[in-house]
This record gives C-alpha cells, structure tokens and sequence, in this order.
C-alpha cells in the first residue's frame, strides 16, 4: 500500500485514494524523466529532494503531493494533466464510427495540416486510401514532428514483426513517445486566424513556427532510442 510523503504538505480530504493512483503516476514520472534524460539524482536535486523520495515516488511507494506534483511538472515540462492521468485515458474503439468519428477530429486541429490520398482501379492498379502529411513546406506547427513520430512507428512496428524488440520493448517506446509528446498541446479550429478547414490565414501563418533544427534533432534522436 502507498503511503504519502510526509515531507510535503498535503491535504487529506482534499484528496481522496480513490483518485489518487500513485503506482501509474509514479510510472509516468518515471518515463517523463527519461524521455528528458535526467537521472533521479538530477530529478532529486532539481526538487531538492532525496535519491530515495525520488525512487520512491516513481515506484509508487508513496504518493506524491500536489504541490510536488506541480514541481516535478516543471522540472520535466509535462502538464499535470498527464501525471494524474486526465486527458491520456485510452478511448475504446467500438465501431468504424470511432475511428471515423477520430479522423473527422483531425479537422479541427489547428496546427496539423494533411492531405486525403486516394488510388482505384482502373487508374491505379490497387484500390489504396491514405490520410498523409506533409513535413516540409507547410506552416502547420505539428506537422513535421507528426512525421518523425509516424516515421519511427513503422520502424518500431517493422522491428517487433522481424522479432527485433519484445511486445514489452514496443509498449515502453509508445509510453515513452506518449510522455515527450504530453506537454505539446494543440490548438483547435475557431480560435482566432483560422478557417473552417484548420487552414491557418497568412496572418496566422506569420506567427506560427515549426520546430527549429535543433529541436527536430533531439526529437529524432529521443524518440530512435
């Protein structure tokens, strides 16, 4: 059973057990530290904590105050709605209505620009459908990193087939890509300088900026690992 840290003030009745699982915030601080690369005795010293709270809050031996909680946000730069699970929750796909209820999403992402492809005989040999998009030449802000990401998907996915990387192997990495990518939030259509297809107007266009060289770098050597 988990016990709560001590050390930090905390509210009993301001928080119930029932909300509170620390083994899975644990475990989502535990990755979100290593897709920063930062050691526990780094973390440790980042929150002026001790080596042994640290390994205790990832292992979910004791729960993690709010206030802690909104430190260790900061340190790793994810939104406490990660931590505690809001907003990550798996949605179940029932029918090919959720699936195309998921893709109708996509339109309303200001910041993700693609292109619906379609291949059918008798033009083409083969009857192929494809939502892509495009990492160069567009000012959608996600667009590039959506492709890195996609990109090493397939390897992942080409690796587990080949018996490269165990299931447990292919699940961390997914964890892992979900964590980095949690404090990257999005922008949906209606706000301000943006048309109903989530086309972006020049004005906006001026404003938005794509992730620069060094950061494409870091994200692809993360996410390679």
């Amino acid at each position: 059973m988990a016990h709560f840290d001590e050390s930090d003030d905390f509210n009993y009745e301001a928080q119930s057990s029932e909300s509170y699982d620390a083994k899975e915030i644990g475990r989502r601080i535990k990755l979100a530290r290593k897709a920063r690369r930062i050691s526990q005795k780094e973390l440790a010293e980042m929150l002026n904590r001790s080596l042994r709270t640290i390994q205790k809050y990832e292992s979910g031996d004791i729960e993690v105050s709010v206030a802690a909680l909104v430190s260790v946000c900061q340190a790793l730069r994810v939104p406490l709605s990660y931590l505690v699970g809001l907003g990550t929750r798996k949605a179940l796909i029932t029918s090919l209505a959720d699936v195309m209820d998921f893709l109708f999403m996509l339109e309303k992402v200001k910041e993700l620009h693609f292109a619906i492809e379609v291949e059918k005989p008798p033009k083409d040999r083969d009857w192929r459908c494809s939502v892509s998009f495009s990492g160069t030449g567009t000012n959608a802000k996600h667009n590039a990193a959506l492709c890195l990401l996609l990109e090493q998907w397939q390897d992942q996915r080409e690796k587990l087939a080949a018996d490269k990387i165990t299931d447990k192997d292919y699940s961390d990495w997914k964890d892992q890509t979900i964590s980095y990518c949690s404090f990257e939030r999005i922008e949906p259509v209606g706000s301000k300088n943006s048309d109903p297809m989530g086309r972006p107007s020049d004005e906006a266009s001026e404003e938005t900026n794509v992730l620069s060289g060094d950061e494409m770098a870091a994200l692809r050597n993360l996410l390679s690992k």
